[in-house]
Parts: C-alpha cells; structure tokens; sequence
C-alpha cells in the first residue's frame, strides 16, 4: 500500500472535511473508505470519490481516522477538534520521518498544561516520547487529550511502553500479548499507525536465556509491526543480550539507554543522556530525561502535526 496525502477542514457547516490532493486521485471512478470517521467509531465508504468528503458533524475532541482510495493507498490520521460551536478549528496529525540530530525528552507522567511552550523555548525540545502500559492503560499514561496537547503545541511524539520491575523473566507469550496491548493502547490515544512504538528491553532476570530473551522481543516485533506501528527497541541496563544478539533480533531501530549497554551492529538512531532531569521554569518543573535523534534517523518515525486547516 501506498501513502494517502490527506488534509482536514471545518466547512461553513461545521462538518469535518477530508480533501486528498487532484494528483492522487486517479482517473476514473475512485472510492474512498473511511474507518473511525465522526462520530467516533462510524465507517463510511465515499464511492465516485472526487476530491473531498463530509465526515460528519464536528465536535470538540481528539480522533483516530483512517482513510483508503480504492483499497490501495492508505492515510492515518489523529484529527483534534478543539473552539467554540460553530467556531471550530482542526489541527491533524500523521506519522512521518524524524528529523536527524532533533533534541527531545521522555517522561513518565502528563505533562502539565502550559509546560510544553516552557520546555520549547527554554530548551529547545521538539519531541517527546511517552508511555503506554503492559495491560490497561495507567492514569498516567499518554492519552487522547494529551496527543491533541502535543499536536496544538506542535511537539512531535512517539511512544515507549513501560518496562516490568527489574528481575523479570521474559517469554514469546508475554512479547506477543504485551505488543499486542502497546498497540491497543496507542491507538486508544489516538496515536496512528505509522508511529515509532518502543519496546523497554531492561532488568531481565540474570538467569533468563538468550533463547527466551529473543523469542520475547520478535513477538513484540511481529504485534507491532503486524498492526501497522513502527516497532523499535529500548536497549536498557541488563537487558540480557550481547551486541551480536541485540543485532540478530527482528529490530532494526535501537534506542541507546543512559546506562553502558551493548551497541547492536545497526547502531543506535536516538541516545538517552542525562537522565532524571528537572526541567521547567520558576513555577512549574517535570523530570524528564533528554534525548537526542542520531544525524541519520534511520527508520524512526513521529507523530508530527500538519498544517492548520480553519
């Protein structure tokens, strides 16, 4: 499948527009399929499809749509609705390559109203990697109105599921089932595919196995990619593998931890340093630690806001 350009807009109406550009709409009769549409949950199929589509009456909240032309090429998008009734505007984001050598941070908790412009100015951070969890989601974690902060403040974000405590003992099962719950809870925040979703490889059992180290993260690989994210791997204290075996896994993106750890042949695409920071202003601070994109990407990819459609 090929990538679907989309763009979104608020009619005089008050009705979501989707309008894909005239050089990809083929000649002919064309049809484009909606998933998630307005409200939230709808499906629609737009057949003679000639430009733009009426998704439905707009109203305040944050969505994950997905949209196909003739089965083929595919968009998908989290739309954020956010004014006053009959003032509405929309902000959409997609997944889309990172940008070499961009400075950023993740955090373990919401990030609090207003901070985001703080840590943008004050530091020069454009991206953000946030939590989903193992099961059902935690309080904390990212969340569908915390995506539309990201996009309104346009910081780019992507998304890394929280770690067992140390001394666990990891299984294909458990790689399987905790892939497939980082994905479920990615898209209840509205994060779309595409998106980089990492798994925390760290505080593995010192008796674990090779075998059942690898069996674990391929398992996490095939959920995550199988369901359309782009899958990476957090290499973290003891994570239980060497360099030749971090190289051998299904993963081709590495994120490098603070901590010393084994470099995979590959290399690292974004490096952890330092860790456990205050960061903020003189009324409000977070702990986060900064991150910073390698010169070459690689395959990472980012929630990234479009451009503002009125």
């Amino acid at each position: 499948m090929g990538i679907l350009s989309v763009s979104f807009s608020i009619d005089q109406n008050q009705h979501l527009a989707a309008v894909v550009p005239a050089n990809q709409i083929p000649s002919g009769s064309n049809t484009l399929d909606v998933e998630n549409g307005l409200p939230p949950g709808q499906s629609q199929s737009f057949p003679n499809f000639i430009g733009s589509a009426d998704l439905g009456m707009a109203s305040t909240g944050v969505y994950l749509v997905t949209l196909t032309l003739n089965g083929t090429d595919t968009c998908a998008a989290v739309v954020s609705i956010s004014g006053l009734p009959g003032a509405l505007s929309v902000i959409s984001g997609i997944a889309v390559p990172a940008t070499g050598g961009a400075f950023g941070f993740d955090t373990d908790g919401t990030v609090p109203d207003g901070t985001l412009t703080i840590l943008k100015s004050n530091f020069e951070y454009i991206f953000c990697l946030r939590y989903v969890s193992r099961a059902a989601p935690y309080t904390k974690d990212i969340s569908s109105t915390e995506v539309g902060t990201y996009l309104a403040e346009d910081v780019a974000l992507m998304l890394v599921q929280h770690p067992p405590a140390a001394g666990w003992t990891p299984t294909a099962d458990e790689g399987t089932s905790w892939g497939t719950a980082a994905v479920a809870n990615a898209a209840t925040a509205c994060v779309p595919k595409g998106v980089s979703l990492f798994c925390d490889l760290e505080g593995v059992d010192s008796d674990a196995s090779a075998s059942d180290i690898a069996d674990f993260c391929n398992g996490w690989y095939s959920a995550v990619s199988n369901a359309g994210y782009s899958p990476g791997l957090y290499v973290g204290a003891n994570c239980g593998l060497s360099s030749d075996q971090l190289s051998a896994l299904s993963f081709q993106t590495f994120w490098k931890s603070c901590s010393t750890v084994p470099a995979p042949q590959q290399g690292f695409v974004m490096t952890q340093s330092p860790c456990d920071v205050e960061r903020g202003d003189e009324n409000v601070t977070i702990q986060v630690d900064e991150n910073t994109i390698a010169n070459s990407a690689g395959s990472l990819m980012w929630l990234k806001k479009q451009v503002d459609l009125q």
